[in-house]
C-alpha cells in the first residue's frame, strides 16, 4: 500500500509503527521478511525472517514520501549491510559493477545470468537493468577470491551476516542505485 501510495492515513500509519519497532520489523539490519515476534520466525530460512535487499530497496522508494527520514535511514542500514558493515565507497561501486558484468551472459546485460538460479532470471534482469543504467564504463574483470563484499541474496537481520547466494547480480544492482540515490 505504502509503494503504491494507496494506503489510508490510519493504514500508513499503522504499516510505518510497526516497521520502527525493534520488536517486530526495525531489526539492527531491517527489514526481516517476517517478524521476529511471529512464532515461524527463523533468520536462516528462506524468507521467514533474513532481510533482503531487493524489498528493502523497494521499501526505501515507498517510504520516500510518508517518511523521508526513516527511508534514509532505511537507505543506510542497507548499504550498510550489503557492504557486510564496509560502508558505502568508490571501491565497492566498481565492485558492484564487476559483479553484475561477471554474471551476465556473453555481456548481455538484460540476458538471464549464467551464475544464478534460472528461475528468476526475470526478476534478475530487471533489476540489473536499473544498476546498469548506473555504470558508465565496462568495468575490469572480476576476481570472486579478492577481499570485499559479495553482494549475498539476504542477510541475517540481527547480525548482518550474509546468507543465501552469493555474487548476485540484483543485490549489486540495488547497491548502486542506492549510492546514487539523493533524496533531500
Amino acid at each position: 500500500p505504502l509503494l503504491a501510495d494507496i494506503a489510508a492515513p490510519d493504514q500508513a500509519a499503522r504499516l510505518l509503527a510497526r516497521l520502527q519497532d525493534p520488536a517486530e520489523f526495525w531489526t539492527p539490519f531491517p527489514v526481516p521478511s517476517t517478524a521476529p515476534t511471529d512464532p515461524a520466525f527463523d533468520p536462516l530460512r528462506y524468507w521467514t525472517g533474513p532481510s533482503w535487499p531487493v524489498p528493502n530497496w523497494l521499501l526505501r522508494r515507498a517510504l520516500r514520501a510518508p517518511a523521508a527520514d526513516l527511508s534514509r535511514r532505511l537507505r543506510d542500514c542497507t548499504l550498510r549491510m550489503i557492504a557486510e558493515s564496509e560502508g558505502a565507497s568508490a571501491q565497492w561501486r566498481t565492485r558492484a559493477a564487476q559483479v553484475m558484468a561477471y554474471n551476465s551472459v556473453a555481456g548481455r546485460t538484460t540476458t538471464p545470468s549464467r551464475q544464478q538460479y534460472q528461475h528468476a532470471w526475470l526478476w534478475d534482469s530487471a533489476v540489473a537493468a536499473v544498476g546498469w543504467t548506473l555504470v558508465d564504463d565496462a568495468p575490469a574483470a572480476f576476481d570472486p577470491a579478492t577481499p570485499g563484499p559479495l553482494f549475498w541474496e539476504y542477510y541475517h537481520p540481527f547480525s548482518g551476516a550474509p546468507l543465501g547466494a552469493r555474487l548476485m547480480t540484483w543485490t549489486a544492482a540495488v547497491y548502486l542505485d542506492l549510492l546514487a540515490e539523493d533524496i533531500p
